[in-house]
């Protein structure tokens, strides 16, 4: 009798481990929100690890209705994946979202790096942004300094490659601090991408805390490894920080500042 209630306590410690392990993993229900060219690959690796979750990316249907959007996360919840979209903050979206109980990871990176890493993935990817592709005059025959120009204004083809992959997505990070969290490419590349580990696990810790996660200082340093891309995985080029620098002339940075400086202050890109 006396080893049968042995047993029973070694069982019942066992499983009230399971289910502190448990309570501690619990998280909010989220989706992630990156503009394009931003460093998706740098924030899905980041939230798998931390989280233990698949990503499952929407890429074909940006808007969805409330009804769409309680069965996605639904899915995404009995799958154990979370869903990444280049998604803008249609009103719609945003309240179909808040009502189901749902926060958003939103990415910023610094447009300028943004504006170049576009230019590149269009030269050597043969992509498109609207006008902004290679088999379409007039942006297909300018100089390199003339299409990196074009990505920033549109003044030739009325079209603003920065306004597309920047401007327009930045309303996510005005949605409210409980709703929304905003994280940095610049944070969150760490050393490898010319910034810092301990920004790196500071960054991730914010994320951390934004979904209630109970984490270990130690446990938080663990899920934050790794994280910077490879050759040849997704979209990845270079992911480096202020890589703009070597690339822009003086017409590059001062169309930057006339179209786009209140967004880059507002952001702290002012370096």
């Amino acid at each position: 009798m006396q080893a049968c209630f042995g047993s029973l306590f070694v069982f019942l410690l066992i499983l009230g481990s399971f289910t502190s392990l448990s309570a501690v993993e619990k998280h909010d229900k989220f989706v992630v929100v990156t503009p394009p060219k931003a460093g998706t690959h740098l924030l899905i690796k980041a939230m798998e690890q931390l989280t233990g979750r698949k990503c499952h990316s929407i890429f074909s249907s940006y808007e969805l209705t409330f009804d769409e959007w309680k069965a996605e996360l639904g899915q995404a919840e009995n799958s154990h994946s979370f869903i990444q979209m280049h998604a803008l903050p249609a009103p719609e979206q945003v309240a179909s979202l808040k009502r189901l109980g749902c926060k958003v990871i939103f990415l910023v990176r610094d447009p300028r790096d943004q504006a170049v890493s576009l230019y590149f993935f269009i030269e050597q990817k043969n992509w498109s942004l609207g006008p902004l592709n290679l088999d379409m005059e007039p942006y297909a025959s300018l100089s390199p300094v003339d299409k990196l120009f074009e990505i920033i204004t549109g003044a030739r083809t009325g079209f603003s490659g920065v306004k597309k992959i920047f401007a327009r997505y930045v309303p996510w990070a005005m949605q409210g601090t409980g709703f929304v969290h905003t994280t940095r490419f610049e944070d969150l590349v760490g050393k490898e991408g010319g910034g810092s580990r301990q920004r790196q696990i500071l960054a991730v810790t914010k994320i951390a805390k934004f979904l209630r996660m109970r984490l270990s200082s130690q446990e938080i340093e663990r899920r934050s490894r790794n994280l910077f891309g490879q050759k040849g995985e997704k979209t990845f080029r270079k992911g480096q920080i202020g890589e703009w620098k070597k690339h822009f002339k003086p017409r590059h940075i001062k169309a930057m500042q006339n179209h786009f400086g209140n967004l880059l202050r507002q952001f702290s890109y002012t370096e």
